[in-house]
């Protein structure tokens, strides 16, 4: 056997090592770090589409932020000065905020949220529309997706999650609710949420 035979056979198995083994798991680990795919994790990058994001200014882009049960209150809040306060009733309390999206499209959505004795469960949604001017789970609604939620007690606890724009979607809606119930004792808070678009 010729020293350039023997080169080969020890070369062989070790390229097969590489393709069959090393090749596949590093296209994996591409992937998981790759910014646009919805399980990379990577939350807090890109632009924040919401408008005040942590109820900082009060403003209006947050539909329903002051209504019944409903407010914006300067104590407790996750970070910052101010949160939203729900204060549960035998009637769903929501807050929500439109945001123009692409069809298609990865975005990153986080928000935090404290509950106080919670007999139902607080919870962040996202309802995607194919109108620019949408109703929250009107005519139109093609997808709801559900970020998290909580019930009793806890602490502020934040949720994360990536999302590909539904087809034909125009416009979601981060969308914060109580589930109605008759103990109207319990109360939820929502401060510094994100729908960052990459």
């Amino acid at each position: 056997m010729t020293r350039a035979d023997k080169r080969n056979r020890r070369g062989t198995p070790v390229a097969l090592f590489f393709i069959v083994v090393l090749l596949p798991f590093s296209l994996i680990l591409c992937n998981r770090n790759n910014p646009l795919d919805p399980d990379a994790g990577n939350y807090s990058t890109g632009t924040n589409l919401l408008v005040d994001p942590g109820f900082e200014t009060g403003d209006a882009a947050w539909q329903g932020h002051t209504s019944g049960g409903r407010s914006i209150v300067n104590t407790g809040a996750q970070s910052g000065t101010f949160c939203e306060q729900m204060q549960l009733s035998p009637y769903p309390r929501n807050v929500w905020q439109d945001i123009p999206v692409s069809a298609g499209k990865v975005y990153s959505v986080s928000g935090w949220v404290k509950t106080l004795t919670v007999a139902t469960s607080a919870h962040i949604l996202v309802l995607w529309h194919t109108t620019a001017t949408p109703i929250p789970f009107g005519a139109g609604c093609i997808k709801i997706d559900t970020l998290g939620s909580f019930s009793g007690t806890h602490e502020w606890a934040k949720l994360s999650l990536n999302y590909y724009a539904p087809a034909s979607a125009l416009t979601a809606q981060l969308y914060l609710e109580c589930v109605s119930t008759l103990d109207t004792t319990g109360r939820a808070w929502f401060d510094n949420l994100s729908f960052n678009s990459h």
